[in-house]
């Protein structure tokens, strides 16, 4: 998503921004085993499942503004538990 904001902005004639990001796909490898028991990146909805718990019925996964509510609220729910 960091590089569509940065391709973005370059399209419409501005200056690509800094963009100082945390990658939730990432952080949840802390958390997230696949049926080996290897760490694994988690999808949106596997890391919100382990965090929080299934993702609300009004959740449309793949709608940029679900997804990145989805995100920001595991995001949360790991940094509260102190995971990252």
């Amino acid at each position: 998503d960091k590089r569509m904001v940065r391709n973005t902005a370059s399209a419409i004639g501005f200056e690509p921004p800094q963009i100082e990001s945390l990658c939730t796909m990432n952080l949840g490898r802390t958390v997230c085993t696949d049926a080996e028991g290897r760490k694994k990146r988690p999808k949106n909805r596997e890391l919100y499942d382990l965090l929080i718990g299934g993702a609300p019925d009004d959740a449309f996964l793949h709608d940029a503004v679900e997804d990145a509510r989805l995100t920001a609220q595991s995001f949360l729910a790991g940094k509260k538990r102190g995971l990252w």
